[in-house]
């Protein structure tokens, strides 16, 4: 049988009526023909490959992409990338050294937010309402209601969410002055006009009565001076006599 010459230690050969060639090492790939066969003409019908080393192959997470720039070849860069909305924990880049990568690859995890740092970004006097609240670390998308303290009331969207670089998404937001609602009963004969639940400093508001109803007092007209009212007791609705 024809044998054939190689100078590589690392290739194992096995004869029949071809060349069957694997490599020795695990850790090391074949680079050429797995097998050649003897011609007719007394010559091999192609060259021995060579045995060299490579890096494994890196398992992808869930959320995790790896893109090689040479396979699995010494010298190769593997990229690390990971998919929006979540977040590379690690390097972004490995190197194929001697059969080893030069990192192990990152972990892909959903963006969080500090409890802490929405205090920083809220304006004045606007608060989180944390009922049910147990953690100081909260998940990506979370939402966050917003209210005002004690005496003022909210203007604009009452939200803070949490989105994907990890701070707090908040809307055009404050907490403004204002008086409530000055007829209380909702059964009472006093109207007023505009009728709110909220209204801000300098708002004004006029009374009337019911039909068949006149008001007790010449107070026919009020002006919210910041969280109180102009007039401190409102005029009452009596039966109109004739």
């Amino acid at each position: 049988m024809m044998r054939i010459s190689v100078r590589n230690d690392d290739l194992a050969i096995r004869y029949t009526n071809y060349a069957l060639f694997s490599c020795k090492d695990r850790d090391k790939q074949r680079l050429g023909p797995r097998r050649i066969a003897c011609l007719s003409n007394g010559s091999w019908s192609d060259s021995p490959p060579h045995c060299r080393k490579v890096c494994e192959l890196l398992r992808e997470t869930e959320g995790l992409r790896i893109l090689y720039t040479h396979g699995l070849d010494e010298g190769s860069i593997a990229i690390f990338h990971c998919f929006a909305p979540k977040l590379r924990s690690g390097v972004s880049r490995a190197t194929c050294k001697e059969g080893q990568w030069t990192d192990h690859p990152p972990t892909c995890t959903l963006p969080s937010c500090s409890l802490g740092k929405i205090f920083q970004v809220l304006p004045e006097n606007v608060i989180p309402v944390l009922d049910g609240v147990v953690s100081d670390t909260l998940p990506f998308n979370f939402t966050l209601h917003l209210t005002c303290e004690e005496g003022l009331r909210l203007s604009g969207i009452d939200t803070a969410k949490c989105i994907s670089d990890g701070s707090w998404q908040i809307s055009r937001v404050q907490c403004v002055t204002g008086c409530p609602n000055p007829v209380k009963t909702k059964d009472s004969e006093l109207l007023v006009e505009p009728d709110k639940d909220f209204y801000r400093f300098g708002e004004s508001v006029t009374l009337a009565c019911s039909p068949g109803y006149v008001l007790s007092s010449e107070v026919v007209r009020l002006m919210c001076l910041g969280s109180n009212w102009s007039e401190t007791e409102l005029p009452h609705c009596e039966e109109e006599w004739e």
